[in-house]
């Protein structure tokens, strides 16, 4: 508070300025929330420079059968734009985000939330009831993984050992000893087919492959001109005393062209000793990716049979998942939710846990045979997480939704007490207040981070270019938002997608540059192909957004206040098209309207001459009050548009007023 020279009639005028804006503050009472962020913001972002402005609004590009349950974004090597693949029901779709046209893939997919990702040019894509591939090779293909998994080379190099002896009557004989193939790769859990390779010799009729329980699908021998299919010829039967199968020629193959001891029998069985568990993978929805360096493997999660463990592919090949390639993570009585990359490290984060700790770390090591290892290291207890949706790095900043807010992931050292950070603390107490907290998803869009409600509407945003230091940690500025019923995300080249439970696939405006953009709803004009933005989508509803400062005491706390006709003026952000009601609030009352300002400035893209100010379009706009307010304990401003296609924003207040009696 300043003292300004006194008047004429030696009456002291003081002066309080609310300014360098911030976020929101729905935890501090009222009267405690500092100057810069508001107690009661609605439908506000913060600009480039910080001030607090109304958020852009959401079309609705399209509308499709069934809750969207997954949207994932590819760019096929023979496409020229992007695709969006919408999962919506037990449908699968391919959408054209820039012409809005749909291709149907599939009708048959699991109707429950999905995962994807891409590799190689293909889309792997996780719905917890099976593991797909989609290509776009010659149109879409949706296939199982299952049906085009690798098929692992179990063993190699078996052969038979000859060694001349001397017989009974001292003559040379020829005697051949076995040698058995050695382990080379592990089976496969997404196919029960397997690959031996050996060595045949032209003498010998007799091989025993690496398994028991055998049965042959496939027989090819190696000749000049390449590898050729066996029609016939050999018989499989089960040998007791070695614990194997037998496979018996009934003529010994030859050795290889290149001379003896290169493997030129190559034979395809399936085992009863490691048969394929399709289950282990097709029941997982969770993904991510993580290696040693430039490894490319796939971990996943999420099998409710086995809610504890994970699993990891092989190096670059998300169809070979070895059957040894596993972790249960802590104790089996709670799920992994959800995985977070922070450097060299994988964090794994469960549901909450009573006894056990529920952040666990991955790291990779590689063995003296270049193998590599991905030990696990339990964590400090802290929170659980509590929605697999809301997994998210803020500019290398891990981050996961739990009971108890958002929280942070802020330290490589698992063990250390302050691993865990609380990063939401000014909107923690409606957090709280939230319902269907396990549906909740969030998102990274530029600088933002998102984290929606689908069952409310409601949107919580958290600012990565502000911070503020809160009890040792340091914590976001936050946003509130109303009407955003996302209950799926997609980000990508800037523009921030999302689906609704009841089908519709929307989009955020902040591509669009007229102020028809502060709408909600939009949705596209049917016969209208130009690209008038105005002409091309409907209106929509309109977006109710509020600022207000603090319920303000002013600095003087024993005494009643009166604030000037004179002298109360506030700063207004330039805008194309815009419109703000500002209301004063005292000692709790019901809000008084005390001045509508009009914000326009040139933009011939919208110019409403009705409601159209001659100013500056960079410029400010100061804007006097020029409203008395008597005696009040208390001082609250609000600003407020709820108009369509209009933007309001807020720089700054200042208030002049003058002290009367003490309050009795």
């Amino acid at each position: 508070m300043n003292k300004l020279p006194l008047t004429l009639s030696d009456t002291p005028i003081y002066s309080k300025t609310y300014a360098a804006f911030r976020g929101c503050d729905f935890t501090s009472d009222k009267a405690d929330v500092d100057d810069s962020r508001s107690p009661d913001s609605l439908n506000m972002i913060a600009d480039d420079a910080g001030f607090p402005e109304k958020r852009v609004g959401w079309r609705i590009l399209s509308t499709f059968s069934g809750t969207i349950n997954g949207l994932h974004y590819i760019q096929f090597p023979n496409m020229t734009g992007p695709v969006i693949i919408v999962h919506h029901g037990t449908n699968l779709t391919a959408f054209n985000p820039t012409t809005l046209e749909k291709k149907l893939i599939s009708e048959t997919v699991h109707d429950a939330p999905s995962s994807a990702f891409a590799h190689k040019n293909y889309l792997y894509i996780l719905d917890g009831q099976t593991f797909y591939r989609l290509d776009n090779d010659d149109g879409y293909r949706l296939l199982p993984v299952s049906s085009v998994a690798k098929t692992p080379t179990t063993g190699r190099g078996g052969h038979y050992e000859a060694k001349v002896e001397k017989g009974e009557n001292d003559e040379d004989v020829t005697v051949y000893t076995w040698t058995p193939c050695t382990s080379y790769e592990e089976p496969n859990l997404l196919s029960s087919e397997q690959v031996n390779l050996i060595a045949g010799d032209g003498v010998n009729t007799d091989f025993w492959l690496t398994e028991r329980g055998a049965t042959i699908t496939k027989v090819e021998t190696y000749t000049v001109s390449g590898w050729a299919v066996m029609s016939g010829g050999y018989t499989a039967s089960e040998d007791t005393t070695a614990g194997k199968t037998k496979v018996t020629f009934s003529t010994a193959p030859s050795a290889h062209p290149a001379g003896a001891g290169f493997d030129n029998i190559r034979i395809t069985f399936t085992s009863t000793e490691h048969p394929a568990d399709l289950s282990a993978i097709n029941k997982c929805s969770i993904a991510t990716q993580y290696g040693y360096f430039n490894d490319n493997r796939f971990f996943v999660a999420g099998n409710p049979d086995k809610k504890n463990r994970d699993w990891a592919c092989a190096i670059d090949d998300p169809t070979y998942w070895e059957i040894n390639q596993w972790t249960d993570v802590g104790s089996d009585q709670t799920a992994i939710v959800g995985y977070l990359h922070y450097g060299n490290v994988l964090a794994i984060v469960k549901e909450d846990d009573n006894q056990d700790a529920e952040i666990y770390i991955r790291s990779a090591t590689v063995q003296s045979d270049n193998s590599v290892l991905f030990p696990v290291q339990q964590g400090v207890k802290g929170v659980g997480a509590i929605s697999r949706g809301v997994f998210v790095s803020l500019r290398d900043d891990p981050m996961f939704y739990a009971r108890e807010g958002v929280f942070a992931i802020s330290g490589t050292d698992a063990s250390q007490q302050r691993t865990i950070q609380n990063r939401s603390y000014f909107v923690d107490n409606k957090l709280r207040e939230e319902f269907g907290k396990s549906n909740a998803v969030g998102t990274v869009w530029g600088n933002l981070f998102l984290i929606a409600f689908p069952s409310s509407g409601h949107c919580y945003v958290a600012d990565g270019r502000q911070q503020t230091r809160h009890n040792e940690s340091w914590v976001y500025e936050w946003f509130y938002w109303e009407n955003v019923p996302a209950c799926r995300f997609l980000e990508y080249d800037g523009n921030l997608f999302f689906g609704t439970t009841d089908g519709k696939l929307c989009r955020f405006n902040s591509d669009m540059k007229s102020s028809i953009k502060y709408n909600d709803s939009m949705t596209r004009r049917s016969g209208y192909t130009g690209n008038v933005e105005s002409r091309a989508w409907t209106v929509g509803t309109p977006i109710m957004a509020k600022w207000t400062t603090r319920a303000d005491e002013l600095g003087v706390m024993a005494k009643l206040k009166t604030m000037t006709k004179r002298g109360c003026v506030c700063v207004l952000k330039p805008v194309s098209k815009g419109c703000v009601d500002i209301y004063v609030t005292t000692d709790g009352t019901s809000d008084a309207h005390v001045q509508s300002s009009a914000m326009s400035g040139w933009d011939f893209a919208d110019v409403d001459f009705g409601n159209f100010y001659f100013g500056g379009m960079g410029t400010p706009q100061i804007v006097p009050l020029n409203s008395k307010v008597k005696k009040f304990q208390m001082l609250q401003i609000a600003f407020e548009n709820n108009n369509k296609s209009e933007s309001f924003g807020v720089n700054g207040v200042q208030i002049q007023f003058v002290v009367n009696n003490y309050i009795k």
